[in-house]
């Protein structure tokens, strides 16, 4: 995975300070996930994120386990293309304002 703890321990705890805004995109990608073979072993963390469970203080790490499993997903870039283009640019704006927020 990435290695850039500080970022990683600002999106965990964005994640679950702002859980309702990162739930939208979490439950657009969870319906796409399928679409990149590479990112499917990823599915259970993802979904225990969403039911608020064990996983649901570690959004940044799910984000960068997801980002290291398409970056080496070689065959897979117009699917990854499509998961991208699929998400509500509003959405991503809302909770992306939480991670910059985060992050400085």
């Amino acid at each position: 995975p990435l290695q850039m703890p500080a970022m990683l321990e600002s999106l965990n705890a964005a994640g679950v300070e702002h859980r309702a805004d990162f739930l939208p995109l979490a439950h657009q990608l969870d319906q796409m996930m399928e679409l990149v073979p590479e990112s499917l072993h990823l599915i259970p963390q993802l979904r225990s994120y969403i039911a608020g469970s064990e996983q649901a203080g570690h959004l940044g790490d799910f984000l960068a386990a997801l980002l290291q499993a398409w970056a080496d997903a070689h065959g897979s870039r117009d699917a990854i293309r499509v998961v991208l283009q699929s998400f509500d640019k509003q959405t991503v704006k809302k909770a992306g304002a939480h991670c910059q927020g985060s992050m400085q």
